[in-house]
């Protein structure tokens, strides 16, 4: 299992507030196709947003403006498709209000990445068997994007990201021996 995090929080100011998440603030993800979760708030009623993997702030006239009825509190969930590469990947997002004033930038992070971490496991230090159920695994495993956790099993399927894995803290390379009760 591997992932980094990069997520950033957004600045709060009178007239806006932005909760704004990509997949729920999930630090990675295997796919290009996220969904975004954003939220404002604007005395004077937000009429739209604007999402972009660009920094520079959109002026009021740009097409890529997103259009919503007139509300004071505006909240919405949304798909939305990064471009190619592996990597950090970041959405910034402004609200435009009912006057035409155009809000402060936003912007949250995700780790892009389907290269699987890569390793070795060893059992008793490499004994091609054994006679006694407790065992000691010797793991090593490394991922450009840091490894965050293993999980160990003596079924050779491949486990969901909610089964019992054992969480470590991130590292570029990991290695560690564990014992391990064989049934």
């Amino acid at each position: 299992k591997d992932a980094s995090s990069n997520q950033s929080t957004p600045p709060e100011s009178a007239t806006h507030l932005l909760p704004l998440s990509i997949n729920s603030t999930d630090p990675y993800t295997n796919s290009l196709s996220v969904t975004v979760t954003l939220a404002n708030k604007d005395s004077n009623g937000v009429t739209g947003y604007y999402l972009s993997e660009s920094s520079s702030t959109p002026p009021i006239s740009a097409s890529g403006w997103k259009v919503v009825t007139s509300t004071t509190s505006f909240s919405t969930s949304i798909s939305y498709t990064f471009g190619s590469g592996e990597g950090t990947k970041t959405v910034y997002a402004w609200f435009r209000n009912s006057v035409g004033t155009v809000s402060q930038r936003y912007d949250d992070s995700i780790i892009y990445e389907t290269v699987a971490p890569t390793g070795s496991v060893s059992i008793n230090s490499g004994s091609s068997s054994t006679s006694i159920h407790l065992v000691t695994i010797a793991l090593t495993s490394s991922d450009a994007y840091g490894v965050i956790g293993y999980y160990l099993s003596e079924n050779n399927s491949t486990p969901s990201t909610s089964s019992s894995w054992v969480s470590v803290t991130s590292s570029t390379s990991y290695s560690s021996s564990v014992e391990f009760t064989l049934t």
